[in-house]
């Protein structure tokens, strides 16, 4: 995933701005966003997987904040203080929850057989995110937290892209705002007061309810929930808030800076892996017995163990044979019957050892920044193997004994 540099500090219309957001849309009209950036105070932004910054929420410490290094916020935190120029409560990229890992093999377009739960090569499994280990079916198996899914799918650039803008933000302090408490009011010990209305007032609030003061800890329809109250409130009350928490908002719409002409494209291309880099990266024992690589050899006796190049950014790969370069057509995994298997080392053995003939292979990393179900990355050039039989040569002894031994 790219960092974004920008300059400049005003809106569209002048207004001068001290924080910043960064949107990532698929249009040049900034319709269909795919990445709600943070606030920034920054003029650089780059996506955090694990907590964004600690933004004050008091208005006391907005000043203190400006001096200091700003912590983190625990990871895919629930809440947020952040909205739009229309008034809409934004979803934060870096607070989305974390995608599920692929450990399955994923469906390939054109396929017409799914793999199965927990699918995969029981020779291949292996572990990620340090304590994971193979799955019983073969799969592999995941532990902890892969982080929120910042990152973004690869664009056949130049052909398509991404769009990206940069919007001011202002940390407002929420002003006064008054409602009345309606029928059938609140008893000593509600959290839910029935209200004319909730337009404007959001969660962190703090609201006198007659004489008694509390904090909003939820919106509902009609509704405000709100800290044990100690008083009964009856019909009619008034209800004014009377400070909440900073919130920050957008000082105009990503659709309007974009026609205005304040927008940049870019794309995105993971460099996939390389299963040969003039050479095959192949080593088997050759058809005359000895154990030598690709560089020796154009066949191979058995199964041959193949390796790639690290992908950057892959967490696990997934591994695919074919009897054709084009049309590529993967073959099932004899051992479980899926198409290919998954591991998360860089390399592995193919089980080809009782299918003589020329072969091709592939491999892709699987990202797990990505979204769940689409972590799939950018597949390798096929390379080409070629399994054959062993040659034997027999040999004759003196006299009416013959001794036979194979030589290479």
């Amino acid at each position: 995933m790219p960092a974004f540099l920008f300059s400049g500090n005003q809106s569209l219309t002048g207004t001068a701005a001290e924080l910043f957001r960064v949107y990532v849309f698929t249009d040049k009209q900034c319709l269909n966003p795919v990445l709600t950036g943070t606030v920034t105070g920054a003029p650089a932004f780059s996506p955090r997987p694990y907590g964004t910054l600690s933004m004050p929420t008091l208005p006391t410490s907005l000043q203190q904040s400006r001096s200091r290094y700003l912590g983190d916020q625990q990871p895919h935190a629930a809440t947020t203080s952040d909205f739009g120029y229309d008034g809409a409560l934004l979803a934060l990229s870096e607070q989305a929850k974390a995608a599920t890992p692929t450990t399955t093999i994923p469906t390939t377009p054109g396929d017409t057989g799914s793999a199965a739960p927990g699918s995969g090569s029981s020779g291949s499994s292996g572990s990620s995110g340090g304590s994971g280990g193979a799955a019983p079916s073969g799969g592999l198996s995941f532990s902890g937290d892969p982080g929120a899914p910042i990152n973004l799918w690869d664009t056949d650039w130049p052909n398509a892209g991404y769009y990206w803008t940069v919007i001011p933000v202002g940390a407002v302090q929420p002003g006064a705002l008054s409602t009345f408490v309606r029928s059938p009011g609140a008893k000593v010990n509600d959290t839910a007061v029935p209200v004319a209305g909730t337009a404007g007032f959001n969660v962190g609030d703090t609201v006198t309810i007659g004489t008694e003061t509390v904090t909003i800890t939820g919106i509902g329809d009609g509704t405000i929930s709100v800290t044990a109250l100690k008083q009964a409130h009856g019909e009619g009350q008034l209800v004014d808030r009377i400070g909440g928490d900073v919130r920050y908002i957008d000082m105009e719409l990503p659709q309007d800076a974009c026609a205005a002409g304040r927008i940049s494209r870019f794309g995105k291309s993971s460099e996939p892996s390389l299963t040969s880099s003039g050479d095959l990266f192949a080593t088997g024992l050759s058809p005359l017995g000895r154990l030598t690589s690709a560089v020796h050899t154009a066949a191979f006796y058995g199964s041959p163990l193949v390796s790639w190049t690290p992908a950057l950014g892959a967490e696990a790969y997934q591994v695919q044979w074919s009897k054709a370069k084009y049309p590529f057509v993967p073959e099932d995994d004899p051992r479980s019957k899926t198409k290919g298997f998954l591991t998360t080392g860089t390399s592995s053995v193919l089980p080809l050892g009782k299918l003589p003939g020329p072969w091709w292979y592939r491999v892709r990393g699987l990202d797990y920044s990505l979204p769940s179900g689409a972590q799939q990355m950018s597949w390798s050039d096929p390379a080409k193997v070629v399994v054959t039989t062993p040659k034997f040569k027999i040999a004759s002894g003196a006299g009416s004994k013959r001794k036979f031994k194979l030589v290479p």
